[in-house]
This record gives C-alpha cells, structure tokens and sequence, in this order.
C-alpha cells in the first residue's frame, strides 16, 4: 500500500507515528497469524472481525477474485492461500494478508487478515486493530470507485 502523506487522515497519521516510534522487542516465530491469536488479542477478536474482516467478506462475497483487481490499486501482490488472498506491504515491516473462503454446503464464506507475529514489535493490538479498519476501509474504498 503506498502511503501517500498529504492523503492520510488524521488516524493514518497517528499510526505512522506509532510505528516509527515503536520500540518493543518481543519473542517472535516469524510466522503469519491471525488476529486473535496475537497476545492477549482474543477479548478483542469479535470486535476487530466487526470492523475489519466482516466489512471486507460483506464487500467481496458474490465476487471473490474483486480482491485481487481492486488490491493490485493498493500495491499488493497474491498470495497463494485460501481460496483467494493478498499480500499488502502496509509499512517496510509490516504485512497484511487478506484472505477470502468462499465457502460451500459446509462452511460459510469467511475471511481472514493475517500478520507476521512480530507485528507486535511495530504496533500495540490496539493500532494493529485500527491498521485493519484502514486497509479493509480502502479495499472497500477502491472496490466501489470500479463499480
């Protein structure tokens, strides 16, 4: 996603600051996971799924493979997990995966964000829960602009 200062709300701002003034240094494994499982995340879960993950399967369940046209507007890349996703590189250190299941008789539609788990050394849970309300807010964003 290319961050683009004179365009960036005031939140955007806020979390730019955030994360070039981090300084935590916690134990990471280098591995992508979701939200709730980020330390001391999952209270948070239903809420950050309400405004972030909910809004984008709203926006992208009859059309799936939208994601990765309306993605490529933002900078990101596919990745190859889940039925459809994508990789935006938020900051230099920071990735977001958004992942789409369409779903079948089984299971319903879902979708996911995923981050490195050294995401927190970046960003408190609460900015991490902001930075995905941005990126499900300008998915959506691009996605209307080409309807």
């Amino acid at each position: 996603m290319v961050i683009d200062p004179p365009s960036l709300s005031f939140g955007e701002q806020i979390l730019v600051l955030h994360y070039l003034t981090s300084v935590e240094n916690h134990d990471t494994k280098e591995e992508y996971v979701s939200y709730k499982n980020l330390p001391s995340a999952s209270f948070y879960n239903p809420t950050f799924r309400k405004r972030s993950t909910n809004r984008i399967l709203s926006a992208f369940v009859d059309n799936p493979e939208a994601l990765l046209d309306v993605s490529k507007a933002l900078g990101a890349e596919r990745a190859e997990l889940g039925d459809v996703s994508v990789r935006l590189q938020v900051f230099p250190k920071i990735v977001v995966v958004v992942l789409l299941y369409r779903g079948d008789e089984e299971f319903p539609p879902e979708t996911e964000l995923l981050f490195r788990d050294d995401i927190i050394n970046f960003l408190s849970l609460e900015d991490i829960a902001v930075l995905s309300v941005f990126v499900a807010s300008r998915l959506i964003k691009v996605l209307k602009r080409k309807d």
